[in-house]
């Protein structure tokens, strides 16, 4: 590699690494450049870990207009991809934009999942709420008509009702 540096100091005795190559030597302590830099190294791999994370999290923050279910998935995918590159950050295995990126992730993932949370449940407590308001509306059903009485079944002392075309009744 030789790519030089910018305003990095040495990690050992903190000299200034400007303009050295990454494969060089601290010319203040000998120290290799490249292990000095550590993880500060602008040159080494952010973690395709952190970047899905962020993705993610900002997915799930905009997929709150959507009622809810793509924060859902996207916000907790989103806490699992940050844990994963913490762990190659913590392992040295990765460098680069690894930390904001995988913060940006963890951060946008629990506001998308909580947001999305409370989007779904309002939702489906709208729906509960309409659904029981529709029942309470119905029309009761109708009530059954009166039974008319008969001239055979009309208690003994009282006539029968005069039937509704208007026909006269015969004693």
């Amino acid at each position: 590699m030789n790519e030089t540096l910018g305003e990095f100091p040495c990690g050992v005795c903190d000299y200034p690494l400007r303009g050295l190559t990454v494969d060089g030597a601290c010319p203040e302590c000998g120290a290799p450049v490249m292990e000095s830099l550590g993880n500060r190294s602008p040159l080494r791999k952010t973690s395709g870990w952190s970047t899905a994370s962020m993705v993610l999290g900002i997915t799930s923050v905009a997929g709150c207009v959507f009622y809810g279910i793509p924060s859902m998935v996207c916000g907790p995918a989103a806490l699992i991809t940050w844990w994963l590159a913490r762990r190659q950050l913590v392992l040295k295995r990765a460098g680069g934009s690894t930390k904001p990126f995988a913060l940006t992730g963890l951060i946008t993932g629990i506001v998308g999942t909580v947001i999305g949370a409370a989007v779904a449940g309002f939702i489906v407590w709208v729906f509960v709420g309409l659904n029981q308001s529709m029942h309470h509306m119905q029309p009761a059903a109708p009530a059954a008509p009166a039974p008319v009485a008969s001239p055979a079944t009309a208690p003994a002392g009282q006539q029968a009702p005069a039937p509704a075309s208007g026909a006269p009744v015969s004693p």
